[in-house]
Order: C-alpha cells, then structure tokens, then sequence
C-alpha cells in the first residue's frame, strides 16, 4: 500500500520526539502505547489489558499484556514501561510532551506484568497522555542509542524497514503482533511530496493508495466520485497566528486586540479552506460544540474599535510585520493572504514568508520571528494542549504567554475530577488566553483523507490517529 504524506521528516521516528504530526502516523504504525482512544475518544486497553486508580487519583495500576514481543524479538515487560516513561520526562531527551508527564512522580515495577505510576497531584488527563503516540513503549535501553529514530524499534503492527530520506519510509508487517491476524497489510511505503497539486494527481491516477490531508479542493473534486472515499468531517484540528512579544508593536496588548478586531474568521475560514471546510473559532481552539468551548465570539470584526487601539497605542499610521507560514500547507499560506489582506485597513502590512518545517520549528524554538501561522491536531483532554502551548513555561508556548490567573484556572481543571467542572474553568482560562495573550485564534478545520476504491477497513477519527492502518485491507 502507498500513503502518501505531505511533510518529510528529518529528525527520524523516536516517538518521544514528535513535533510533527506525520512523524507521528508512522510511529503509530509502528509502536503501541499503554492505552488507546478509539473514534469516538473513549480510552481502550492496549499494552495495557487494565488498570485501576487509587482513591485519591494518585496512582494507577496497570496489568500488562503478557506474551507480547517487540519486533527485536525481546519481551515486553514492566521495565520496558519504567524506562519508556522515565525516559520522556528526561529533559536531555528534549520530548516536546514532557511537560504533560511531569507531574509522575515514579514508575514502579510491581512485577514483571504489573506497573504502577505515581503522581505529584491528581492529573484528570493522564490516561490520554499515555495513549497518545509519543508515549509509545520502547524496549528497555533501546532509546539510548542516538540513532535510535532511523532504526525504530516497537511492538506495533508494522515494522521498520527503510528510510529514504525525503523520499518514503517502508514498513512490513509483523508476523508476531500480539492483535490476532493484524495487519492484514503485507507493508506500507509512506511517501512524501509536498506539492498539494502533485500529491492530487497521485491519488487521482492511481499511483497511490491513500492521500493524507486531502486540499480541501481536491476533496470537493472527487466529493462525487464513487471511485474515491473520503473521511474527516467533524475535525477538531484548529488554525492561529501568535504574535512574538519580544517584537515591539505585539508588547503592547492594544496592538494585538486591535488585530484580533481586524480579522472576520469566517472569511478566514473560507478563504483557506473553501466553503463547508473549517468553522470558525469564538475564542481558544475548542469549537463552540465541546463542553468547554466558547459559545459567543470574543471578538467580532470592528475596524473603528482597532483604529482607536492602535491610536492609544501610538501606531494609528500602522505598521509592518512578518508571518511565517508552513510551505507545502497551500490553506494555511492561503489563509495567511486573506489575514494580510484585512489588516490593510489600518495600515498594517503584513507580509507571508513561506518556509519549511524544520525553518519554521528553528524559528518557534529561538524566538526568532514576528509572527507565524501554526496548526495543531486535537488532543483527547483540552487539558493536554494547554499544558503543552499555554500555561507558563509551556513547551509549545512560542508567544511566551504568562499569566497567574490563567494557569490557576489550569491548574484547577488538571486536578478536577468532575467533567462539568473542568469543563467550565477551561472555558474561563482560554478566555483569558483569548483576551490578553499572542493567539489569533481563526478556526477549526477538517482533516480530509481520500482513499481509493480498493482500500477497505481505514477508519478515521477527530482525533487525527492512523493506527487503524492495522486494520486496511485491499481489494485485489
């Protein structure tokens, strides 16, 4: 079978390093984790076949799989489990999730089939952090070796077989998964291109099987086309543009209102994506649909309120900015135009730089930039993201933003134990966030996949996981 993704890797397939989410489909492929979410976000067993939580929400238990082996032929034990989460809280590791595993105070073998994980404070998100991706179990001592990600090494489905750089990545099946009679694929080969036009025309002729994050105009182009299926509808994946504080105008929080009064995010919307392909965001990156979600909009299109905030602000004739934006993202570099575009009323004139991933992650990291576009894939909890791109200090939280009020609402919702609560001081934070912090929060979108007419069993979910790869079969 022939996938073909939109981004190369460069840094290899160690999942504890994941920053980009086609790294992470191939590790999905590749490793299992503790747990599980199917598509509707309910947690499943996996590694784990069970587990138990303390009273007091700070400990968990789990009983482990027995006879499962990794594809090195070793045996997968407790250890492998005391490793792989020791290691991702190693800062020398550099895990761009770390911060979500930073509240386990220890991992304890309690034999070889049982683990217990012990917390600092209740984390009501904990179960989801260890069924995403980048907590995937490695072989005891196996992540020691620096060259670890261009060999990768997991219990998964497939394994690892190849890697051309810039070019594909090849996997085979394993023999010896402990799912009975998965997968049904003898391998896949992930390709690369990141010209929307070309990764089209591959999945269009043929030459491919399965087109990931279809252009929402391809999508519209075989909408009808019974040849093609397409998934995606619902996605919780959401768009923004953080602007750097350390850039003089954006120091200034008139400056950045005055610009989040400029923008008309259905326009946005529509203008990235096409009409019907993305929804555009009141406030945060939760759709007004989920439990903490803002239902009204925060800020609604008003050149004369900005006007007068630039004016206080002493920037009433405007000024000029960089965006960076993704190449090989046509809708994020689309979008960007249409942003520039709404901004020239009041004299600001922001020019759209397009530069590739690793530029753009240089970038984020060092600070070095005025502003950029950036996407993110939904996470299971709200609680997952925050920590990860908004409370002080945050791995993600490029725009530096920082304030008490906000991470004590966080810090409430993380230890809440009841949904509705949660639910409502998340809403309360991202407000905030919404209000005082870098983010211009534009819209959530669909994540579109088109698969051809002989792929059968891909099963697609708003939480943007492809482990259901295990589970495709193809019509000969």
């Amino acid at each position: 079978m022939l996938l073909i993704l939109d981004v190369a890797n460069e840094i290899g397939y160690d999942p504890a390093r994941v920053n980009e989410q086609t790294v992470g489909i191939v590790s999905e492929a590749i490793f299992d984790t503790l747990l599980e979410t199917d598509p509707e976000g309910k947690l499943q067993p996996s590694l784990a076949e069970s587990w138990t939580a303390s009273e007091d929400q700070l400990s968990y238990t789990f009983k482990l799989r027995e006879g499962v082996v990794f594809h090195d032929g070793s045996s997968f034990d407790s250890a492998d489990v005391v490793y792989t989460l020791g290691r991702f809280k190693d800062p020398e590791v550099g895990a761009p999730r770390a911060a979500l595993l930073a509240n386990i105070q220890s991992v304890v073998a309690d034999d070889p089939l049982t683990v217990t994980v012990n917390l600092a404070t209740p984390q009501s998100s904990i179960l989801s952090t260890l069924s995403h991706i980048s907590a995937a179990i490695l072989p005891d001592g196996a992540g020691d070796d620096p060259e670890f990600g261009k060999h990768p090494v997991g219990t998964g489905p497939f394994k690892f077989k190849e890697w051309v750089r810039d070019q594909r990545i090849r996997v085979t099946a394993n023999d010896d998964y402990w799912r009975s009679e998965r997968p049904y694929l003898d391998g896949i080969d992930f390709t690369f291109n990141s010209d929307d036009n070309a990764r089209s025309a591959a999945v269009r002729s043929g030459d491919v099987d399965f087109l990931y994050q279809a252009p929402a105009e391809t999508v519209d182009i075989l909408k009808n086309d019974a040849s093609f299926h397409i998934s995606g509808e619902g996605g919780y994946s959401w768009h923004y543009m953080v602007m750097n504080p350390a850039f003089e105008p954006f120091s200034d929080v008139r400056v950045r209102q005055a610009i989040f009064l400029a923008l008309d995010r259905s326009a946005l919307a529509v203008g990235g994506l096409g009409a019907g392909n993305g929804e555009p965001l009141n406030g945060g990156f939760l759709p007004a649909s989920d439990p903490a979600g803002i239902t009204e909009a925060v800020w609604t299109q008003d050149y004369d309120k900005a006007a007068d905030l630039l004016k206080e602000a002493g920037y009433e004739d405007g000024f000029s900015f960089d965006i960076l934006s993704l190449s090989g993202w046509a809708w994020q570099n689309r979008t960007m135009q249409v942003l520039a575009e709404q901004l020239k009323p009041l004299g600001i004139t922001a020019n759209v730089r397009i530069v590739e991933p690793s530029s753009m992650i240089s970038s984020a990291v060092g600070r070095d930039y005025e502003a950029m576009a950036w996407s993110f894939a939904p996470t299971y909890s709200p609680d997952e993201r925050i920590q990860q791109t908004f409370v002080t200090g945050a791995p993600n939280n490029w725009g530096d933003f920082s304030n008490e009020e906000f991470d004590r609402l966080a810090t409430q919702a993380r230890q809440s134990s009841d949904p509705e609560e949660q639910a409502d001081l998340t809403r309360e934070a991202m407000e905030i966030a919404t209000c005082e912090g870098p983010y211009a929060f534009l819209y959530n979108y669909n994540v579109y996949d088109i698969t051809g007419s002989r792929v059968h069993g891909y099963e697609s979910t708003p939480l943007v996981s492809y482990r259901s790869l295990r589970d495709v079969w193809l019509e000969q």
